[in-house]
């Protein structure tokens, strides 16, 4: 294979040097496209060097371009073609054809040697002056692989002075191209400075940038710190189309800019996303998962500002398709947009998506179904009913995570408790995972005191403590079984005995201590015990 491949390699030497081929452009088209086939698949091609050095100096563009890029892939290899390229290259950056000179240019910054130094000093200099805004372009460009080659060179050349005056270039590309030159030589230093004439500046061409040179410029605006409020709102003021502009990312790069700038402002903030609302709420349904997760992640981190979006909230409702980390930034975001208003309907979004087959976005949903219930008491009631009916399913995730949160829910009526614990621990069977069974334990302790299912539950419990593993499971029952002994002494006695007998003498230390200080508790006092452990 190696030896064929040789073979394929050194008769498209032959080729790219026949005269009969180089006069037909089709078949040259052809080689040349054989070889950057063999490019890609990274072959060694060194051996074709001789042949790309010569080709150099063809009249063609983009023969000049393909043997160009081969040069720079393969320069580490051979440093005597090298030197022979640099001639055909230098004498290239002074061609009459501004195309010629600008793809010198590039190829000559792309030869990564440091050979290369002392002849692209110059060329870069000479290119930051050309007249052709596309070869001040690759100039700029080139100060960045100069600066790879040689810091010093940069530094001591007076190129960044040179790049801060060309910020002020006619042409918006060699603008950005000299912004991000900048930022990326004096990285070690914090990056490229933004005072403000220069802000301004480039704020009065904005509008004329393209899309992604719009998208970095307000990125490179956040260093930049404006002096006074009547400032910061005349650059605001400029900057506003970008909150409604067609691009996704340029409004969201434009609201993020602004958020920063308000940082010390919370009231404004809220009137950025007002302003900004119509824009976010459409582009929530346009299908890209990244971008609407960015934008939940962005309403959700100012609560203060939330309140614009109420009107709105179905375009926060989870699709089918969407992956579960947007479903769960979604989830969490929908309890702070209840009203008395759509609060219901929130609601039976919720509970739609708390028996979903993922178990994330169903826990998820669940903790916000808590939410609304500690924060708007006009839903309690609706709440507590969806939790009832989820204890209820068959569906061990569903059950298991009811569970775990039930156990954070601060809920006085007492009925709702003897109905739920009922369901519990007729469901227990579904449990598995240990966070969930200590949650259930915690219930069936704190809530199952009047309840024969529950002195059942804790049995079996007790006579299966040698299996479980979980610390937190053994604590938990521990005290659940503590608790359902103060109130039915002797149903529990027997058990009780037998659960302190093997859990002061574990393994776990700090279950250990649970087990003797629980005993010790009862031992002095029935009275103290109950105190402690009902204490409210």
């Amino acid at each position: 294979m190696a030896r064929m491949l040789s073979r394929e390699i050194t008769f498209l030497g032959r080729q790219l040097e026949d005269p009969q081929i180089l006069g037909d452009y089709y078949q040259h088209r052809a080689v040349l496209t054989k070889v950057f086939n063999l490019s890609s698949q990274s072959e060694d091609l060194t051996d074709l060097l001789p042949s790309m050095v010569k080709l150099t100096a063809h009249p063609d563009l983009c023969v000049k371009k393909a043997c160009g890029e081969i040069l720079a892939q393969h320069s580490s290899k051979n440093s005597e073609m090298v030197l022979l390229a640099i001639n055909t290259l230098v004498q290239d950056c002074a061609d009459g054809n501004p195309m010629v000179r600008g793809l010198a240019l590039k190829t000559l910054s792309s030869l990564q040697q440091d050979s290369v130094i002392e002849h692209l000093e110059p060329a870069v200099k000479a290119g930051l002056l050309d007249k052709s805004a596309y070869v001040r372009r690759a100039a700029v460009l080139a100060c960045i692989k100069l600066h790879q080659l040689s810091a010093s060179a940069v530094q001591d050349g007076g190129f960044v002075h040179t790049l801060y005056d060309m910020i002020r270039d006619s042409d918006p590309i060699v603008v950005v191209n000299c912004i991000c030159a900048l930022d990326e030589i004096l990285m070690d230093e914090g990056g490229v400075v933004i005072n403000q004439k220069i802000t301004h500046y480039i704020l009065s061409k904005l509008q004329m940038f393209p899309t992604w040179m719009q998208i970095k410029i307000l990125e490179i605006l956040k260093k930049y710190k404006p002096e006074s409020e009547d400032e910061l709102f005349d650059m605001m003021n400029v900057m506003d189309f970008c909150l409604e502009h067609n691009s996704p990312t340029v409004m969201v790069v434009c609201l993020q800019l602004f958020l920063h700038f308000l940082e010390d402002m919370p009231h404004l903030q809220s009137e950025v996303f007002k302003r900004a609302c119509s824009s976010i709420v459409g582009h929530l349904g346009s299908g890209n998962t990244e971008l609407m997760y960015t934008l939940v992640e962005l309403v959700s981190a100012a609560p203060d500002s939330v309140h614009h979006f109420c009107d709105s909230f179905q375009s926060f409702f989870c699709r089918n398709k969407e992956p579960v980390y947007l479903k769960t930034a979604k989830i969490r975001l929908l309890p702070q947009l209840v009203t008395e208003d759509n609060g219901h309907a929130i609601m039976d979004e919720l509970a739609l998506y708390c028996v979903d087959a993922s178990s994330d976005v169903s826990l998820e949903a669940m903790l916000a179904l808590g939410r609304i219930l500690h924060t708007k008491n006009v839903f309690s009631q609706d709440c507590q009913t969806k939790f009832i009916s989820l204890v209820q399913s068959s569906t061990p995730h569903v059950f298991s995570n009811s569970v775990k949160v039930l156990q954070d829910l601060d809920i006085k009526d007492k009925s709702f408790w003897e109905s739920l614990i009922l369901n519990i621990c007729q469901h227990s069977h579904l449990i598995s995972s240990d966070a969930s069974k200590a949650a259930l334990l915690f219930l069936v302790g704190e809530h199952g005191k009047n309840l024969s299912e529950a002195v059942l539950l804790l049995r079996d419990h007790v006579e299966n403590f040698d299996e479980i593993k979980d610390r937190d499971v053994k604590i938990e029952l521990l005290s659940a079984t503590v608790k359902m002994f103060l109130n039915h002494p002797a149903e529990c006695q027997s058990f009780l005995g037998q659960l302190f007998e093997r859990a002061t003498i574990d393994k776990d230390r700090e279950v250990q201590y649970r087990a003797v200080f629980l005993y010790q508790m009862l031992k002095t006092s029935i009275t103290t015990a109950k105190s402690v452990l009902f204490s409210p």
